[in-house]
């Protein structure tokens, strides 16, 4: 015999807390893109290799990838994290 399905409880967000939640998020992703370009010209003044390779592109890249300039952005994604080609390529088409 089969035991029932369990029971899901759907809370209740109201419109107002779901723009307070999205305005929260959108200011955090503004933070962490404005830390970001920080890190780039940190590593780009020291001559440290920059590694920003944690799943997401950086703000340019989308930015590249957007304005229609995958080649671009590929380049770029390139001189930011030291990855090769394909790797550059497979992270530019998941934007």
């Amino acid at each position: 015999m089969r035991s029932p399905p369990p029971t899901c409880r759907v809370a209740r967000v109201s419109t107002s807390e779901v723009e307070a939640l999205n305005r929260q998020l959108q200011a955090q992703r503004a933070r962490v893109g404005a830390l970001e370009d920080q890190v780039r010209l940190l590593c780009e003044s020291t001559g440290v290799p920059c590694n920003l390779d944690a799943g997401e592109a950086p703000n340019d890249v989308r930015e590249l990838v957007l304005a229609g300039k995958r080649m671009d952005a590929v380049k770029r994604y390139r001189e930011l994290t030291g990855c090769d080609f394909a790797t550059a390529q497979q992270m530019i088409d998941s934007i």
